[in-house]
């Protein structure tokens, strides 16, 4: 299943780097995965697609800068704009319970 969120509060929306993009999770067992730039949306904006996705780059597209310049992208206000989608990718529980069962690991 995909479920995909629309983030339009800002501060939620910076926080998010620290709680899921900077941090491991149980998929990954205590290990930093980092995000990566990617889409012609990262190469319009000059981003270097190998590099990981820092904190202060993040910040500055939250706040509706260019992330390495730091020169407002759009005229749009806070209200009326969304900070950013969040995508998460889910197997239904059915799978979930089998790979227990069967002992998958992924």
């Amino acid at each position: 299943m995909i479920t995909i969120r629309a983030q339009k509060q800002l501060k939620q929306a910076k926080e998010y780097f620290r709680e899921h993009l900077g941090q491991g999770d149980y998929h990954s067992e205590k290990q930093t995965i980092a995000g990566q730039w990617f889409g012609q949306g990262a190469e319009r904006l000059g981003l270097n697609l190998s590099a990981p996705v820092s904190e202060e780059a993040f910040l500055r597209l939250c706040d509706n800068l260019h992330p390495l310049t730091g020169v407002k992208l759009t005229a749009r206000t806070r209200r009326e704009r969304r900070v950013f989608y969040d995508f998460v990718i889910s197997a239904p529980k059915s799978v979930s319970i089998m790979a227990i069962t069967w002992g998958i690991r992924g």
